[in-house]
C-alpha cells in the first residue's frame, strides 16, 4: 500500500518513519499541501496520514489547504490523522479526516532510548492498525447498516465506535454472536439497542436467515397473542384463513423483541413456555407446532426492577437475561460523539445536497458540554435539521438548537424573592420559559396539572414544553 506522509522534520516522525519503513508500506515524504498535491498527480497515491504533532501557529491555514484538496479531487484523496492521544476530541470534529490511527506513546520513548531498536509489540500495533486501512470504506447508506456492511469486524469499530465502554459493548455482542444464547440488550432510548442486535444476527450462523424486529410496544393487548402466536382458520370471527405469527415466521432466524417490558404479564408467561421448549400453539389449534428461533430482547427499563415491582415475570427475565449487553449512554462516553458528528455531518451533507465542513470552536464546546438525553438518535436528527437549514460551509454556535447553546451556560437565578423574574442582559427568552417551567414544578412538588393551572396554560402544551426542554427527570 503506498501512503504520503506529512514530515515536519520532528524527532517524533524520524522515529515513526523509522518504524513504518519496517512495514509493507510505501512512503512518500511531504511537507505540506503542494508536494502532496504533487505526489498525487504525479504516482496516484491517494493515502495522506499527517501527525497530530504538526499543529503549529499554520495548522489552522493548512487544515483549510488540505480540505481544498480534497474537494478538488473529489473521493481520490483519503486524510488519515495519527495521534498518541486516548481521544483526540477536538481534531476528530474536522470533516477533513476520513479516519484516525493512534499510536502508542511508548514508541517514542523507546525509539530516544534504544537507538531506533524495534520493538516487536509496537510493531505488531502499527501493523494491525494499518492493516485496517488497506481497503477504503464505502459510505453505507444508512448509519443503521453500518456495521452489516462491513467487509469484516474491524470497520465498524472504526467507523463509530472510539470510547472504551461501546468497544466492550461490541466485543461482547461478537462474543456471543455465535452461540445460541439468548441476549437481553438494555439501555436509555436512542443507544443503538436494535443495531446490537443486528450485529449479533450478522455474525451468527443464522445471518442467511430472517431477522425479525418487532416493537412489543406498538402491539395491542387484545391482539398480542395472535400476532406472537399465529391462529388457525375458523379461529374466531373473522379469521378465514390460517395466519402465522412472529415466532413462526422467524422459525430458523433471529426474533429481536424490542421494548419487551411493555408486554402483560398473562402474555409473559406463553412467551416463556415457547422460548423455554420452542414449541407453540396457534390460536385455534390444538397440534404444537415445533420452532428454532433465537431470541433477542431489548428495554430501556431496568427489567430487575420491574421484576420486583411485580410488572415482569421473573422466569421471563432470567430466561432472556443469559446474556445482558448494557449500552451507555452518550453523555458518559464522550469520545463517540466527534466521529458520530463527522459521519453524519458528511450523511446529511450526501443527503440533502450540502457543503458542510467546518464547525466553529464555540459549536464544538457546545456540543462536548450538552447531555445528549435523546442519545444517538437525538444526536442524528439534531445533525440533520442544522445541516437542512445551513447555508454556509461552517457549522457555528448559533445555528445549534437553543437547549444545546444554553446546557454549558452556569444555572442563573432568574427570580426574585417574590418570585418575579428579573431582567437579565443576553438571556433568551427560552431560557426564561425553561426556568419559569421548571420553579413552578418546584412550587407544585410535580403536580402537572397544579402547574399548568398556574401558567396559564393546557397540560398538552406543559407536557410538550417540560419534553422540549428536557425537565422529564
Amino acid at each position: 500500500m503506498q501512503v504520503i506522509y506529512v514530515n515536519s522534520a520532528n524527532n517524533r516522525d524520524t522515529i515513526l518513519l523509522y518504524y513504518l519503513g519496517k512495514t509493507s508500506l510505501s512512503v512518500y515524504q511531504a511537507t505540506g499541501p503542494d508536494e502532496v498535491m504533487m505526489i498525487h498527480q504525479e504516482r496516484g497515491v491517494g493515502l495522506v496520514l499527517i501527525p497530530l504533532w504538526h499543529r503549529d501557529l499554520a495548522w489552522k491555514n493548512s487544515i483549510s489547504r488540505y480540505n481544498s484538496l480534497k474537494q478538488k479531487f473529489q473521493g481520490k484523496l483519503r486524510f488519515v490523522l495519527i495521534h498518541t492521544e486516548s481521544a483526540v476530541t477536538e481534531e476528530r470534529m474536522l470533516t477533513l479526516w476520513d479516519d484516525f490511527i493512534r499510536v502508542p506513546e511508548r514508541m517514542f520513548e523507546i525509539g530516544a532510548t534504544k537507538s531506533f531498536q524495534v520493538d516487536p509489540y509496537i510493531m505488531a500495533e502499527l501493523r494491525d492498525s494499518f492493516r485496517l486501512l488497506d481497503k477504503p470504506s464505502e459510505e453505507p447508506a444508512d448509519f443503521d447498516l453500518v456495521a452489516l456492511q462491513a467487509d469484516n469486524k474491524d470497520s465498524f469499530t472504526r467507523v463509530i465506535l472510539e470510547s472504551k465502554a461501546i468497544r466492550e459493548v461490541f466485543d461482547k455482542a461478537l462474543l456471543v454472536a455465535p452461540t445460541e444464547a439468548n441476549v437481553l440488550i438494555t439501555g436509555e432510548s436512542g443507544t443503538g439497542k436494535e443495531l446490537v442486535a443486528e450485529i449479533i444476527h450478522k455474525y451468527s450462523h443464522r445471518k442467511n436467515e430472517k431477522f425479525l424486529k418487532i416493537n412489543c410496544a406498538a402491539i395491542s393487548p387484545s391482539l398480542a397473542e395472535s400476532e406472537f402466536f399465529g391462529y388457525d382458520k375458523g379461529a374466531f370471527t373473522g379469521a378465514y384463513q390460517t395466519r402465522k405469527g412472529y415466532f413462526e415466521a422467524a422459525h430458523k432466524g433471529t426474533l429481536f423483541l424490542d421494548e419487551i417490558s411493555e408486554t402483560e404479564l398473562p402474555l409473559q408467561g406463553k412467551l416463556l413456555r415457547v422460548i423455554e421448549y420452542g414449541e407453540l400453539l396457534r390460536l385455534g389449534s390444538v397440534q404444537p407446532l415445533h420452532i428454532d428461533v433465537r431470541v433477542l430482547a431489548a428495554s430501556n427499563r431496568n427489567l430487575l426492577d420491574e421484576v420486583h415491582n411485580g410488572k415482569f415475570r421473573k422466569d421471563l427475565f432470567y430466561r432472556l437475561n443469559v446474556v445482558h449487553i448494557h449500552i451507555p449512554p452518550l453523555r458518559d462516553r464522550k469520545e463517540d460523539l466527534p466521529p458520530l458528528f463527522n459521519y453524519y455531518v458528511k450523511f446529511f451533507n450526501v443527503k440533502h445536497k450540502r457543503d458542510v465542513n467546518k464547525i466553529s470552536q464555540k459549536a464544538k464546546r457546545a456540543l462536548l458540554n450538552y447531555s445528549w438525553p435523546g442519545n444517538i438518535r437525538e444526536l442524528r436528527n439534531t445533525i440533520e435539521g442544522v445541516i437542512v437549514l445551513k447555508q454556509g460551509e461552517e457549522i457555528v454556535f448559533e445555528d445549534l438548537p437553543v437547549e444545546i447553546r444554553e446546557a454549558g451556560l452556569p444555572k442563573l437565578d432568574l427570580f426574585k424573592d417574590n418570585m418575579d423574574l428579573k431582567i437579565v442582559p443576553g438571556v433568551s427568552w427560552q431560557r426564561y420559559e425553561k426556568a419559569l417551567i421548571e420553579e413552578n414544578l418546584r412550587w407544585v412538588h410535580g403536580n402537572r396539572k397544579l402547574c399548568a393551572d398556574n401558567l396559564g396554560i393546557s397540560e398538552r402544551t406543559l407536557y410538550r414544553k417540560i419534553k422540549e426542554y428536557n425537565l422529564e427527570s
